[in-house]
């Protein structure tokens, strides 16, 4: 019979090698599956790449939706490919009942874009509201984008501002005298229709020149150096009497001030000066003075004399 004992360490050995060899089988598996995970990991990582890239794609494909102002591809001939919500919310921009036209006003400035690669501007009136368009041809494309923006706001602004201006010509030009504004390199800003005609020129062509331009350097220079004081003292000048002479050679007395012309934060920006004419005035003081030298004259020259008094019998003339 076999010996219990011997046959015991022979199943021990045979155990041991079986584990020993387990153990190798389940290395290689652990070094394959090893070495085929870093084969696979560029592969993860293009999917990883892949799939971020693709939902960049589907977030830019989204942006035109998601923006607020009206947004739109269209054919040359006017045909939509695609308009987002707030397109199709523009009172008008779309026709058909499909919305699948653009406006005919549109339409036609798209055809003439069609033929080059310049971006054109419009605008698109829309019940209340008016819209800018930016109307962009896509080089080797057929198809045409639009872009639009609410811009009624400024419209308004902009049409308040200019009645602002038209009113404050129609104040200024009733006004019989002389009113301007400059900058700080006196050069005019505004100038009113009684300036305008007494310098020979109309009141937007005397814009941007200096008065040296319009009458001469030597009135120019004398005018500045008024300018300048107003400019760096901020303060306005007192009312003084000059002479001018009007372009039809006709010679005026003024009666004028220098004040200056601040911005919201109190600086300098430039000069208004304001002149009154006063010639009839300053010629009605000269007749007046002339006759009164004639009658006393006359009296100073009387052989029995003669005295003028007034209703509460004072002397005015003796």
């Amino acid at each position: 019979m076999p010996n219990p004992a011997a046959l015991r360490e022979r199943r021990l050995r045979k155990t041991k090698a079986q584990l020993i060899d387990e153990i190798d089988t389940l290395e290689h598996r652990a070094a394959a599956l090893e070495a085929a995970n870093r084969s696979s990991a560029p592969m993860r990582a293009k999917a990883s790449d892949r799939y971020l890239a693709d939902q960049q794609f589907a977030d830019l494909a989204r942006f035109p939706s998601e923006n607020p102002n009206p947004v739109l591809r269209v054919m040359p001939d006017g045909t939509v490919l695609y308009a987002n919500d707030a397109a199709i919310a523009v009172n008008g921009l779309l026709k058909e009942r499909k919305k699948s036209t653009l406006a005919g006003d549109l339409a036609g400035v798209c055809a003439e874009a069609s033929g080059t690669a310049e971006v054109r501007e419009t605008e698109f009136e829309s019940g209340d509201h008016v819209f800018a368009f930016s109307i962009a041809p896509v080089a080797g494309e057929t198809y045409i984008n639009l872009y639009g923006r609410d811009i009624t706001e400024r419209k308004r602004a902009e049409a308040a501002l200019r009645a602002s201006r038209e009113l404050l010509h129609a104040i200024t030009d009733a006004v019989p005298a002389m009113i301007s504004a400059k900058d700080r390199d006196s050069r005019y800003l505004f100038v009113n229709r009684y300036q305008a005609e007494l310098y020979g020129v109309s009141a937007d062509e005397a814009i941007g020149k200096t008065s040296g331009k319009l009458l001469g350097r030597k009135y120019g220079a004398y005018t500045r150096r008024l300018d300048r004081k107003v400019i760096e003292s901020g303060e306005a000048l007192p009312y003084f009497e000059e002479d001018h002479t009007d372009v039809h050679g006709v010679r005026r007395a003024l009666l004028a001030t220098k004040v200056p012309l601040k911005d919201r934060h109190d600086r300098v920006q430039g000069v208004v000066t304001v002149a009154l004419d006063i010639t009839e005035r300053k010629r009605a003081e000269e007749e007046l003075a002339e006759k009164e030298a004639q009658l006393r004259l006359a009296l100073d020259h009387m052989p029995g004399g003669m005295a003028l008094l007034d209703r509460d019998l004072n002397y005015v003339l003796f």
